[in-house]
Formats: C-alpha cells, structure tokens, sequence
C-alpha cells in the first residue's frame, strides 16, 4: 500500500462514516454486440452498496445526472421508510 491509498484508506473509513453521508461514483464501459454501453454507478461509501446507476449508449452528462437521481429517489424512499416506522 502506497502513503497515498494509506491516507485515503484512513481518511476514508467507512466504520466512521454514517451511511448516506458520503457517497462515491464510477463510470465503466462494456463492448457489447451493438456497441459500447456505458454505466455510471453511485456507491455509500459506508454501506458499500449502489445506491443509483445508469446506463446508456454514450457517455454524456445524463447518463451520470439520471444515477445520481436514482441515488438520491433511493435515500428519500429510505428516510421516508424509516420515518413512517418510527410512527
């Protein structure tokens, strides 16, 4: 492990950080029989789960806009849930 992946491993640990508080994104690109798909993703970083993608033909600022949404449609449902329980 390199100084750098040192610090951000420590500054970055996930068993101090509330979920939904820090989140992360990533955008990959798979070569299919019609052409390149490309799929952003949006990760908790403390639950280490995806919490919004996306896919799409191209690599435009939709496509990492809709995952976002999606993530953040995701943490309403969630606190909504969450809320309505506590009734």
């Amino acid at each position: 492990m390199t100084a750098r992946s040192a610090k951000i491993a420590r500054d970055l640990d996930p068993t101090e950080i509330e979920i939904n508080k820090l989140w992360c994104g990533d955008i990959s690109f798979i070569r299919t029989w019609e052409g390149w798909l490309y799929v952003a993703t949006v990760i908790d970083i403390a639950s280490q789960r995806v919490v919004g993608w996306a896919m799409a033909d191209h690599m435009r600022s939709e496509l990492v806009s809709d995952a976002l949404q999606m993530a953040l449609d995701h943490r309403r449902r969630a606190v909504s849930k969450l809320n309505n329980e506590q009734l």
